[in-house]
């Protein structure tokens, strides 16, 4: 059976959709350009050893998202994942300086700084209020919390609870 994701959705309505995604869990071959008239999801390399880490820095997503966004004159959908708040923490410069102590935080700050300039794009092009951002995410991290270091499954998993209002078309 098919489903409808948000893509497909808002495609049928005419919006240019597009996801630009930061790690392999995304990959294209899990079915989850659907939707998408583009779903970039090219890390630049596939030679890891472990597929579950090749991924791209939060600033090369955005940046890739901001060119297409420059293209964009009808309606449209932006999916942006970003991935580097996530095991094997190694924030860039000058967050894993000044997070040296905590790199999870340091990620979470450059996360922070890097869609600053998505929400400059918006904000000098007119579109902040023309425009919804919704934040998502589908799990937390445990960092230490239960005798868990990273996400694993358990059954202390942190949890956060996702309440949007609707938007019907």
């Amino acid at each position: 059976e098919e489903f409808l994701n948000l893509g497909g959705h808002l495609k049928s309505h005419g919006y240019s959709t597009a996801a630009f995604v930061g790690a392999f869990p995304l990959d294209s071959r899990f079915g989850l350009t659907r939707g998408f008239d583009v779903y970039d999801d090219n890390y630049g390399s596939t030679s890891s050893q472990e597929f579950s880490y090749i991924e791209r820095r939060a600033e090369v997503v955005v940046e890739k998202a901001l060119n297409w966004l420059d293209n964009q004159s009808t309606p449209w959908f932006l999916w942006i994942h970003c991935f580097d708040p996530h095991q094997r923490y190694n924030p860039p410069e000058p967050f894993k300086t000044q997070y040296e102590i905590n790199p999870y935080n340091g990620e979470v700050a450059y996360v922070d700084f890097t869609l600053g300039k998505l929400f400059a794009y918006l904000e000098e092009n007119d579109l902040n209020d023309n425009t919804l951002i919704v934040f998502t995410g589908d799990h937390g991290e445990s960092l230490g919390q239960h005798e868990e270091s990273t996400h694993g499954i358990s059954i202390s998993d942190e949890k956060h609870d996702f309440i949007i209002a609707g938007i019907f078309f």
